[in-house]
């Protein structure tokens, strides 16, 4: 039987099941690495071993080591609690009701009277 008539459910699986990098399948399986392709990976390493080679050909040893390319899954910072879609995810925040209905009073228009 077919999915559809150009996708069978075998098709339809393999896609969901190996969802590429940059598709929006990956960005709901892991919003951390959404985007990072191998060779978005390589050129991170490249960049690090660049900035490694450069610091060490500089010979000046007051000079602190260079800091490694972020990575997807490197905390950038551990004490940071992203907000928003920062991560590609929203964290859920309590909003207060008297904010609620004060941006709900701003934003909606007042119903027209019937009578």
């Amino acid at each position: 039987m077919d999915g559809t008539d150009r996708l069978t459910y075998r098709d339809i699986a393999v896609i969901t099941a190996n969802p590429t990098p940059t598709s929006h399948l990956a960005a709901l399986d892991s919003p951390e690495h959404y985007g990072w392709t191998t060779n978005t990976y390589l050129l991170a390493h490249i960049i690090d071993a660049l900035n490694g080679a450069n610091w060490q050909r500089s010979g000046q040893s007051n000079q602190k080591r260079p800091k490694p390319f972020p990575r997807p899954t490197t905390p950038q910072d551990p004490d940071h609690i992203p907000t928003g879609d920062e991560a590609g995810t929203i964290t859920p925040e309590a909003t207060p009701i008297n904010e609620l209905r004060q941006w709900l009073a701003a934003t909606t228009k007042p119903r027209p009277s019937t009578t």
